[in-house]
């Protein structure tokens, strides 16, 4: 097993006022265990979880991790402002180009990202594009107090979740796609 970039991670997610949780959050595990080495920092506006890859391959890592943080989404749903949710997932070494485009453009989980270890600045290939993780600091203050201007098609969507709530259309909006 590699070194798992935790200090990375960890210097990266305060930056932007998320913090690692030392102990994963239980009762959202269901039929899905953690892998070893996992772990999940969380702020006020968004949840990241790494999630090392085993032997099992990178499509079923995704599906678990994708459980376990769906999982913990949910349960933490009703709040004033949704919770965007980042799914890192790590491999021993480099992955198949092609699968790692279709994990990452699949929109069941807010955010997926697949990291390997790299000869790049950052020691980590694809870690530089966890969006959340390169927010500056003015973005992420700016960002709780932002007004957004919406068009017709955006208005009907708040709309609806004004009316049903942020979580039944992500349900909803979820079971017209597949992994």
């Amino acid at each position: 097993m590699p070194d798992w970039p935790y200090t990375t991670l960890d210097t990266l997610s305060d930056q932007v006022g998320l913090s690692r949780i030392e102990r994963l959050p239980a009762g959202y595990t269901g039929a899905v265990d953690p892998p070893e080495g996992a772990a999940f920092w969380a702020g006020t506006y968004a949840r990241l979880l790494f999630w090392p890859v085993t032997e099992g391959g990178l499509a079923e890592a995704a599906r678990a991790g994708q459980a376990w943080l769906d999982a913990l989404l949910k349960a933490n749903e009703g709040g004033q402002a949704p919770i965007d949710g980042y799914l890192v997932l790590a491999l021993a070494s480099a992955p198949e180009r092609e699968l790692v485009r279709a994990l990452e453009l699949s929109t069941q989980v807010c955010r997926k990202h697949v990291i390997w270890p790299d000869d790049c600045e950052m020691g980590w290939r694809g870690l530089a594009a966890v969006g959340v993780l390169g927010l500056p600091q003015e973005a992420v203050r700016v960002r709780r107090q932002a007004q957004l201007v919406l068009d017709a098609e955006a208005e009907a969507l708040w709309r609806r979740i004004a009316e049903h709530g942020h979580g039944a259309i992500a349900a909803e909006e979820r079971s017209k796609v597949e992994l």
